[in-house]
């Protein structure tokens, strides 16, 4: 594969990762807090930061079991989990960032 493609393959995954991240924001966060959902994790005592990596280790535990088999949830594949991790990644980076 040469540079040029592999950044253009590395910009498409990032135009959709955001554009999931959208329309997951819309369905689990409110207007006026994007991180809504995930500071709800502070009710058990556990920090925002902790939450959003629990998340990561479940995509990650997929990805681990997904590239060793094949799915049982067929609506859900590994590029769906990729493109999950990456979006926690960026909101984890985005939260620490405004803190």
């Amino acid at each position: 594969m040469k540079t040029d493609k592999y950044y253009k393959i590395l910009e498409s995954n990032f135009k959709e990762a955001l554009e999931l991240s959208k329309k997951k924001n819309k369905d689990y966060a409110n207007i006026d807090d994007p991180f809504y959902n995930f500071k709800m994790v502070e009710m058990l005592g556990i920090t925002v930061e902790q939450g959003i990596m629990i998340r990561m280790l479940d995509k990650l535990s997929r990805i681990n079991n997904l590239t060793k088999r094949e799915g049982v949830i067929m609506d859900e594949k590994i590029d769906d989990t990729l493109t999950d991790l990456m979006n926690y990644a960026n909101i984890l980076k985005t939260y620490i960032s405004e803190k």
